[in-house]
């Protein structure tokens, strides 16, 4: 896979023989295979996306197999730019292949399979994860890099398949995707708190935005494994005394805190639990210590926040009229 990029690359016979193998296609089909792969890379090693989205069709036969190599390919790749481009083409790829369910197991073992690892592709991961689960998705006409948050409005058009795979797979690995997630929020308080952190931590952009694709992802699944996770972290975000608030640069990143705090907010309001309604009135209550915590320029985001708690709280089980399935992605609402 790394000297594909390798413009002087060569692969014997016993390479194609083995990819056919591990494909169950020909040793011809496997050659045609990496020379459609490689031709989608120029000379430098740069992604030629117009090359690659020549080819959909052909990579679409080998379904779950050509994306899992696909994938892990993505890991390959060093430019960002190029990481970016193709991410975006393999949402395309995934519009061509005819069970999509493959791919959608292929990037859920990868984010579950390293529970004490967080890694730049687990975000990756999770926004195509977010873009499987649906009939139909806006995203694959524009350039995407997180998940927007009006898929939190989609409901009908969840695919019913897609999402039980899903949950049948968080279910099965409960532990790892709690270990997952909680590994993740830690080190998004050490990102926050780096003068009491001696390891390099991940970028905090980063680690919120993929937290965020978490809290989605759980959010249009439902489940009681997802539901116990939003409604733990949304009682400690609504703790104006939790860690999360007192670190060093907890408040100059207060915007994307409260992003999050609202991304959990509408995701509670998807399980359709009355038991939660409690839950909501006690973030409401907390308006005030919230505001005592951050700067006086950010009272807004937090005032926010508050206004839709109290929405969800007063329209519990009746949708808004501004709610459908079939939003039009402005390309707004990004995590900043």
């Amino acid at each position: 896979m790394r000297g594909l990029l390798n413009s002087k690359a060569s692969f014997t016979d016993d390479d194609y023989a083995i990819i056919a193998e591990d494909f169950a296609i020909t040793d011809e089909d496997a050659r045609e295979l990496l020379n459609l792969l490689q031709s989608s890379f120029d000379s430098e090693g740069r992604f030629r996306r117009k090359v690659f989205k020549g080819h959909l069709k052909e990579f679409a036969k080998y379904e779950r197999n050509i994306f899992q190599f696909l994938w892990h390919y993505l890991k390959q790749i060093n430019n960002r730019q190029d990481r970016v481009s193709y991410l975006n083409s393999l949402q395309l790829l995934i519009s061509e292949m005819k069970d999509p369910k493959q791919a959608l197991l292929v990037l859920l073992a990868d984010f579950i399979k390293t529970p004490m690892q967080v890694t730049f592709f687990d975000r990756n991961a999770l926004i195509l994860c977010n873009i499987l689960l649906r009939k139909y998705n806006q995203e694959l006409r524009n350039e995407i890099e997180i998940t927007p948050e009006e898929v939190l409005m989609v409901r009908e058009g969840l695919d019913p398949d897609r999402v039980a795979v899903a949950i049948e797979q968080v279910s099965m690995h409960q532990d790892k995707f709690y270990q997952k997630i909680r590994l993740v929020h830690e080190g998004f308080q050490q990102a926050l708190n780096p003068r009491a952190v001696a390891e390099k931590t991940l970028p905090i952009r980063y680690l919120v935005t993929l937290e965020r694709e978490a809290y989605i992802f759980l959010s249009l699944i439902g489940g009681s494994a997802g539901h116990k996770i939003i409604r733990d972290a949304i009682e400690e975000y609504s703790n104006p005394h939790a860690r999360i608030y007192m670190l060093d640069k907890s408040s100059e990143n207060i915007p994307a805190i409260m992003q999050l705090f609202k991304v959990l907010i509408r995701g509670l309001h998807r399980f359709n639990d009355i038991a939660d309604l409690p839950l909501l009135q006690s973030v409401m209550g907390q308006e005030k210590p919230l505001m005592s915590k951050v700067p006086d320029n950010q009272y807004l985001v937090v005032k926010r926040v508050m206004e839709w708690a109290d929405r969800r709280s007063r329209t519990w089980n009746v949708p808004s009229p501004n709610e459908r399935d079939l939003w039009e992605y402005s390309g707004e609402g990004n995590c900043p």
